[in-house]
Order: structure tokens, then C-alpha cells, then sequence
């Protein structure tokens, strides 16, 4: 597959940051539960988690779900490109940083590893091959060596009521914006609206497969399995954990 070209990464981008801020209120609305996914994830990690790095935190209720689990103790940051979704209360545990930028580094004065990396529900709104090979060796760079990644990446058109769905407002989206886009992207709506879009891949699982084989770093995988959503499949999961280094 050709390398998307920087402008449409660009507009996509944009796209999705101007669709966050002005729907920030109703998405974090449907967003405070947590994941059957993460409830796996926490029974596979190794030992208890003392620092933790959420990367795409949204509106932190990751945070909620790690609090109940381990109590209050964990050492939490999350880190995010915008600022729409975090909760009043939690601004002190936030750390802004373009994840989607030409460098991405963890802003100083937070650990520079971290004993488990969380990435859920974002490795979809990243355009590119290679810039989602970019992100995940961001994750492994900034685990700790005897720490643990934990990356979902969202399979919604394996849902034929979704993937009809998500064609009709891409086909839609695609008149009114005139981006082109890769295999398996789509322009999803919000909420009934009309003019409210944003940009969410499709993985397959060979996609997946490729992107896990291309961590420069050899790590070691602890599971792969599906979770989430009404159909128990929605998320392809991958918890991986560094080796040698």
C-alpha cells in the first residue's frame, strides 16, 4: 500500500481534532464505562502497576478503571493532543503532547518509562502505515524493561450493521470533504449529525500481525484476543512485553 500523502494526514488530523473539541461534551457522556478488554489486560500484567502511561487518555476513565482495581496508589499520566475531554479534577494528572507529531517525546518532568503503556481506542484515528508504526514504537520506547504494553485496535467493519453504517456516512463524509483515503478508512458520524465527522481505520488482523512485527525492539508477546462491544469482538487487543535490551 502507498504512504498516505502529508496533506491528507493532515486534514484527517485536523479533522478529528476539530470534531473532539465540538463534541467533547456528548462523546465523554458515552464514554464512562470501562472496557471488558481492560478488565483481561489487567489480569495478564505480571504484577501490580506503579507507574502508568495512558496514551489518548480522552477523559481519563482509565484512570477510574486502574483506581478501582489497585486502589488510589498507582501513579497515573495521561497524555493526550487535546484537552476537550479531561475532567476538571484530573488536570493535574494530564500532560498535552501531539501524538501525532513529527517528534513525540513525554514532556519532562514525568518517569520516562513506565511499568504498563495503555493505548486504547486511538491506533484507529492514526492515518498511515507508517505513522502508526511511529506510534507503537513511541509505546515501546517509553516502557519500562520489565513493563508491559497493552494496544487495542478497533475492527468495526468485521460488524456488517456497522460497516453499512460507516459506508453510508464515508460515501457521505467523502462528497462534503474531498479526502481520499486507504483501504479500510472510513468517515464516521456522530449522533445523527450532518456534518460531524471523524476518521477511524478498520483493522484487519494481518494489518495488526504487520505493524506487532515491525517493533524495531524484540518484545514478547503475553496475548492477543478480542473483547469489547456487543459482539465480544469490536477490539483486537495485543499485551506485549519487552525482552532483552
Amino acid at each position: 500500500m502507498a504512504a498516505m500523502d502529508a496533506l491528507t494526514i493532515q486534514r484527517l488530523v485536523e479533522l478529528n481534532n476539530g470534531f473532539y473539541r465540538a463534541n467533547a461534551a456528548s462523546f465523554s457522556a458515552s464514554r464512562q464505562h470501562a472496557w471488558d478488554g481492560w478488565r483481561k489486560v489487567a489480569e495478564l500484567l505480571p504484577h501490580r502497576p506503579e507507574s502508568v502511561l495512558d496514551v489518548a487518555c480522552g477523559n481519563m476513565r482509565f484512570k477510574r478503571f486502574l483506581d478501582e482495581a489497585y486502589g488510589e496508589g498507582v501513579a497515573y499520566f495521561g497524555l493526550d493532543s487535546c484537552d476537550d475531554l479531561v475532567p476538571d479534577d484530573l488536570q493535574d494528572r494530564f500532560c498535552p503532547v501531539d501524538l501525532l507529531g513529527e517528534r513525540v517525546s513525554l514532556p519532562s518532568g514525568i518517569p520516562q518509562e513506565h511499568d504498563l503503556i495503555a493505548c486504547f481506542g486511538f491506533m484507529h484515528h492514526v492515518p498511515d502505515v507508517e505513522l502508526r508504526s511511529r506510534t507503537l514504537r513511541f509505546l515501546a520506547e517509553s516502557c519500562a524493561p520489565n513493563g508491559t504494553i497493552a494496544v487495542s485496535f478497533w475492527q468495526f467493519a468485521c460488524d456488517e450493521n456497522m460497516r453499512r453504517k460507516a459506508m453510508e456516512t464515508t460515501l457521505r463524509g467523502l462528497e462534503e470533504t474531498g479526502i481520499a483515503l486507504d483501504d479500510g478508512d472510513y468517515l464516521l458520524g456522530w449522533n445523527g449529525s450532518c456534518d460531524a465527522y471523524r476518521y477511524c481505520h478498520s483493522f484487519s488482523d494481518d494489518e495488526v500481525d504487520a505493524l506487532l512485527d515491525a517493533l524495531p525492539a524484540p518484545f514478547e508477546t503475553l496475548a492477543r484476543f478480542k473483547a469489547d462491544g456487543r459482539s465480544g469482538i469490536m477490539n483486537s487487543y495485543a499485551v506485549l512485553r519487552p525482552l532483552l535490551r
